[in-house]
């Protein structure tokens, strides 16, 4: 039996979702502008090139972004252009076609 708390979101290539999170008791997730800067870096840096972001925001206890899935070419040309000893497992997986979007 699953946790109630496990979620697993099928997301698939050109999809579009509705991606947001909040805390637990309205606690900060922001309690700064740096916050919500680094947030965003990490974002661009491990999200952004699997995602096309239509608009975000940013609010101090949850966030919400609207995104499209990458297609399947797009992720994979990505991925392909990295270093082969840069990609993380599931990369090389995916890269295999032994894991996919959804």
């Amino acid at each position: 039996m699953k946790n109630k708390t496990d979620f697993n979101a099928n997301f698939y290539d050109n999809g579009i979702f509705h991606v947001y999170n909040r805390t637990n008791n309205k606690e900060l997730l922001f309690k700064s502008a740096e916050n919500k800067l680094f947030f965003l870096r990490q974002y661009q840096k491990y999200l952004h090139p699997f995602l096309d972001t239509f608009c975000w925001n940013l609010l101090p206890n949850h966030f919400h972004f609207l995104v499209r899935i990458k297609s399947t070419e797009e992720i994979k040309k990505y991925l392909q252009g990295l270093q082969p000893r840069a990609l993380k497992p599931i990369e090389k997986k995916y890269l295999d076609d032994k894991s996919t979007t959804e």
